[in-house]
């Protein structure tokens, strides 16, 4: 199972970025840094803050990775939707199964 070291990790790969050069950025020692990644230490929530910026993800990805935010997406979706008026939440319906349907054409042309 991934962790929060394994998306750092993961997330420097993508971004052809080094130990040392995280360390720079975020102003933070090479050390904690390698401990974050080692499963030593959990980053508080300014280094949480940092990377979550830098990388350009959300704080709940870092902490629980894709799975787990995809359901705090989908549930913060429901909420909203919930409050709607009925004619808003048509419009919702119409624009998300547009963009399903947009998303299968891409899909179908990828060979996926």
């Amino acid at each position: 199972m991934e962790n929060i070291g394994d998306r750092i990790k993961n997330l420097m790969k993508q971004n052809n970025m080094t130990q040392k050069k995280l360390s720079e950025e975020i102003g933070m020692s090479r050390a904690i840094i390698g401990n974050y990644i080692n499963g030593l230490n959990f980053p508080n929530s300014e280094a949480l803050a940092k990377l979550s910026k830098l990388f350009q993800v959300s704080t709940d990805y870092l902490i629980f990775g894709d799975e787990q935010v995809s359901e705090l997406i989908e549930t913060k979706l429901i909420e909203c939707f919930r409050e709607l008026n009925t004619e808003n939440q048509l419009k919702v319906v119409k624009e998300a199964t547009g963009l399903r349907e947009v998303q299968r054409l891409q899909d179908s042309i990828k060979g996926e």
